[in-house]
C-alpha cells in the first residue's frame, strides 16, 4: 500500500514524467485544449473586468520579467502573468456550460504552466554514447566499418571509394 497522500503522489508523478513517455494522442489532445484556452485568453482582452484585474496585478508586480501577460504583450513575474492570463481566459471560457468540464482545468493549469520562466527550467542531461565501429581491412585494402544497430531490421551499406 502506498503511504503517500494524493497530492504528494501526483507531484512525484509529475516530477518524474518524461515527454517521451506521454502517448501521442494525449499530446495532441493537450495541444487542442491549449489552443482553445489561448483563444479564450485573447478573447478576454479589452473586457472591463479583465483589464481591471490585469491593471491591478501589474501595478503590484515588477515592470518586467520573463513571463508574458498575453493581453498586453508585456513581461512580468510568473505570478503576475499567471493571474492576468487566468483572468483573461476566464472571461470568455465556456467550460461551465458543458457538464463534462465544469471544473475549468484549462483556466487554472495553462496560465501557471505558461508563466514558468523558461530559463529556470533545467533539463536533465542528455545521455548518449557514440559507438565506435569495428574496422575490417580486406585483402585488397578496402576497409569495412561495422556498427551494430538494433533499432531497425535493415542493413545499411555505404561505400566511400577513393579516386
Amino acid at each position: 500500500m502506498n503511504d503517500l497522500d494524493p497530492t504528494q503522489a501526483l507531484a512525484d508523478f509529475a516530477a518524474g514524467l518524461r515527454f517521451d513517455a506521454i502517448p501521442g494522442d494525449v499530446i495532441r489532445r493537450t495541444e487542442d485544449l491549449f489552443l482553445d484556452w489561448f483563444a479564450s485568453a485573447l478573447a478576454g482582452k479589452g473586457a472591463r473586468p479583465v483589464e481591471s484585474i490585469a491593471r491591478f496585478i501589474e501595478a503590484m508586480g515588477p515592470q518586467g520579467g520573463p513571463s508574458e501577460i498575453l493581453i498586453h504583450r508585456r513581461g512580468s513575474s510568473p505570478l503576475v502573468a499567471a493571474i492576468a492570463n487566468a483572468a483573461a481566459s476566464h472571461f470568455a471560457e465556456q467550460d461551465d456550460v458543458h457538464n463534462g468540464s465544469v471544473f475549468h482545468p484549462a483556466t487554472v493549469v495553462f496560465p501557471a504552466a505558461l508563466a514558468v520562466d523558461p530559463l529556470a527550467i533545467v533539463p536533465a542531461p542528455l545521455e548518449f554514447a557514440i559507438k565506435q565501429p569495428e574496422v575490417i581491412t580486406l585483402p585488397n585494402g578496402l576497409q569495412v566499418y561495422l556498427l551494430e544497430d538494433h533499432s531497425a531490421p535493415l542493413v545499411l551499406l555505404r561505400a566511400l571509394v577513393p579516386m
